[in-house]
């Protein structure tokens, strides 16, 4: 595997990373505000805020995973 590769790779696990503590964090949230119905929602958004971010992460994580997977295994069509 050349330089190349290894650093888009290395760029492809750290953006999974940070996408998994997204769909997390969205997840706390989402906890928080179910317990405390009364927060203040204005700046950090309310449940269904959250909820529609949380829906977004698995496909793009997924399809991060999934190029990962093609670059170590070589099938790229």
């Amino acid at each position: 595997m050349d330089a190349d590769t290894r650093r888009t790779m290395s760029n492809l696990r750290h953006a999974i990373k940070v996408l998994e503590h997204g769909r997390q964090t969205h997840a706390v949230w989402i906890e928080y505000l179910k317990e405390t119905p009364d927060f203040d929602t204005e700046l950090v958004g309310d449940i269904e805020h959250h909820e529609w971010y949380l829906t977004g992460y698995d496909p793009a994580i997924e399809a991060l995973k999934g190029l990962v997977d093609a670059a170590l295994t070589g099938d790229t069509e």
